[in-house]
């Protein structure tokens, strides 16, 4: 029975204080994360934006729709097809580059750049 009080106590103020630790994230925080990507705590902050800077917010929302988003300039690149520059490193290097990445891919970014 004691347990089920201390379970039901701690279960209680992690309710009450974990919206809390949501609003602790202070301005710079966000405007780091945006900077750098992070997306657990930018998806974190817009969980709930009420009584938070909108600006920010907004911010927020786009930095990580920007980053969770697909890339449509860079879709045009995409054609499920092996660059013929790729394709004339030689077949041994090809194969196992993907054996031993350490061994051959030097050997494949120095192909591919001469």
């Amino acid at each position: 029975m004691k347990r089920k009080i201390v379970c039901a106590t701690l279960l209680l103020l992690i309710t009450l204080y974990a919206p809390l630790s949501l609003f602790s994230q202070s301005n710079d925080e966000i405007t780091k994360a945006i900077n750098e990507g992070d997306c657990g705590t930018l998806y974190e902050f817009i969980q709930d934006t009420t009584g938070k800077d909108s600006k920010l917010a907004a911010n927020a929302k786009n930095a990580l729709s920007r980053y969770t988003g697909t890339d449509s300039a860079a879709a045009r690149f995409r054609t499920n097809k092996m660059d013929s520059r790729v394709r004339n490193t030689g077949k041994e290097l090809t194969e196992n580059v993907f054996e031993n990445p350490e061994q051959y891919l030097p050997a494949v970014v120095v192909k591919l750049t001469t």
